[in-house]
């Protein structure tokens, strides 16, 4: 399948018009990109976190008793939740991964000479600053 590429100029700006099937795996893509730069910048979040000995918000493990006790199966709760949020965002990483290969391979048939070109302008979009990620950190352990 041979997709023409034409550009048109519109006040002084160059736009390309290409195939909606084009677009849609274009889109996708910077989608899933976005996608896999989050879930990266939630496991760096909760590596920082247990290593720092923070509780994140999403965390919330209360127990009554004010002993020695209560308080160490607290932390040892928290930090048991923050390893499977780890592992979790792994297991998704790895999915993400996935997806991305074969969405590489099949933009790399339908674009035929220009899928590089296309995917460096979808990982440069990814970057821009409208993209903010917020952390908020909550110090609870001693």
């Amino acid at each position: 399948m041979v997709l023409i590429n034409i550009v048109l100029t519109l006040q002084g700006n160059q736009m390309k018009v290409i195939v909606a099937q084009q677009a849609k795996l274009y889109n996708t893509f910077r989608n899933l990109k976005l996608k896999l730069l989050k879930t990266n910048a939630a496991i760096w979040f909760n590596k920082v976190c247990r290593a720092k000995g923070l509780q994140p918000k999403y965390i919330s493990i209360h127990s009554k008793g004010r002993s020695k006790r209560d308080t160490r199966t607290t932390q040892q709760a928290v930090k048991n939740r923050i390893n499977q949020e780890i592992k979790f965002l792994y297991k998704r990483k790895q999915h993400f991964n996935q997806q991305f290969y074969r969405m590489h391979l099949e933009g790399a048939t339908m674009f035929e000479g220009m899928w590089p070109h296309a995917s460096s302008n979808t990982e440069a979009g990814c970057y821009e600053p409208h993209v903010k990620i917020i952390i908020v950190l909550t110090s609870r352990w001693a």
